[in-house]
């Protein structure tokens, strides 16, 4: 009996050694999860405020002696890098600050210490320091602004020539191929004909070109009006 009583009292100490050790995983596991968060967290804000410090470069150099240096596609490509900058900036501090408050509010449920709390709010204010500061970077200057806007007409110009351009290729295409040999139909090895380009179709592919070149020149049209393309 005793026997059988000091071997339980064997597994007994095994067990509790066995739970410790569990115990012990558990918590080395939960501070790592932790250490994990606080240091994305950490990161995310760090990445943030680089951000913001490139928009107060990329801003700061257009004082009005540079603006009336610069040629007005170097305004366009400057001030496009800049706006780039900025957007950049405010969509990695969204979600810094979505990423935070989600902390504070596992930090709140699961009752976590006044440290951790404190660090939090930390980033919750560098957070709220470097949207006050990109804000303050939200205008270019004037001249710049405008070579902004005749760039973004110019891209869309492009953009509609380019596809005018396309349907002009597609109907010459078509037309070459009916005025050639090899628009007479063909037979396949089964019997078959093949498919070939119509008049029709040819005629429509016409009737879309010209009706996208006719827009093309009302747009251009539009927007030489309005000063927008040189």
């Amino acid at each position: 009996a005793q026997e059988v009583v000091k071997q339980l009292q064997d597994y007994q100490r095994q067990l509790e050694g066995s739970l410790k050790m569990v115990a012990e995983m558990k918590s080395a596991a939960a501070e790592a999860k932790e250490a994990t968060m606080k240091s994305a967290a950490e990161e995310k804000v760090n990445y943030c405020e680089e951000l913001v410090n490139k928009v107060a470069s990329l801003f700061g150099v257009f004082s009005d002696d540079v603006v009336a240096e610069l040629s007005t596609e170097e305004l366009r490509s400057r001030g496009a890098e800049c706006k780039d900058a900025e957007a950049a900036a405010i969509k990695a501090l969204k979600e810094a600050q979505e990423l935070v408050t989600l902390r504070q509010i596992e930090a709140k449920g699961t009752n976590a210490c006044e440290a951790d709390v404190a660090i939090l709010r930390a980033y919750q204010e560098r957070i709220r320091n470097a949207q006050t500061e990109v804000v303050r970077f939200k205008c270019l200057p004037p001249a710049v602004e405008q070579q902004l806007v005749v760039k973004r007409a110019i891209d869309e110009a492009s953009a509609k020539v380019a596809a005018a351009e396309e349907k002009v290729q597609k109907a010459s295409q078509m037309v070459e191929d009916l005025n050639s040999d090899n628009t007479k139909v063909k037979e396949e090895d089964t019997g078959k004909p093949m498919t070939q380009p119509t008049a029709d179709a040819a005629q429509a592919a016409r009737n879309n070109a010209q009706v996208a070149l006719k827009g093309v020149a009302r747009y251009l049209e539009v927007q030489a009006r309005t000063n927008k393309v040189p």
